[in-house]
């Protein structure tokens, strides 16, 4: 699995950073900032209290590696337990990624397939699919 963009980032808690400290000692540092796609600079900033938020997606893998060793603590094996207490966020734009971003027209495409199908006359409903309300709740 490798990790992309992330959709969004949890605080550095002392029970994520066990989590990831587990699975960085099963798989290597090395191994596992390849598989997270992450600088293993960025990974020590996290374990030393430097980075206060790291990517949804870097404790998902490390709960997965965890989990795939039969780690017995839900709290390094469960994406939940690890989470407990975290406050998530969406990531800043402007800081310094800890992952490396993954080129995407995802979004650009999206956004021209929605902009293409609007209709040009500033309607954002069908108005034929409206239908007039008869009943009692005027009366």
């Amino acid at each position: 699995m490798f990790v992309s963009s992330p959709d969004l980032e949890a605080q550095a808690t002392p029970r994520i950073k066990d989590a990831l400290s587990a699975a960085i000692q099963r798989t290597g540092k090395e191994e596992f900032a390849k598989l997270s796609r992450t600088e293993t600079s960025g990974l020590d900033r996290i374990l030393q209290n430097e980075a206060e938020f790291v990517p949804l997606a870097v404790i998902t893998l490390a709960c997965q590696i965890n989990r795939s060793h039969n780690d017995p603590d839900p709290a390094y094996s469960s994406i939940s337990e690890c989470l407990k207490g975290a406050i998530l966020r969406l990531p800043e734009k402007s800081s310094a990624a800890t992952v490396a971003p993954v080129e995407s027209s995802t979004q650009r495409s999206r956004r021209a397939q929605f902009l293409k199908g609007q209709k040009r006359d500033g309607r954002i409903y069908d108005a034929s699919a409206l239908r007039p309300c008869h009943g009692s709740l005027h009366a």
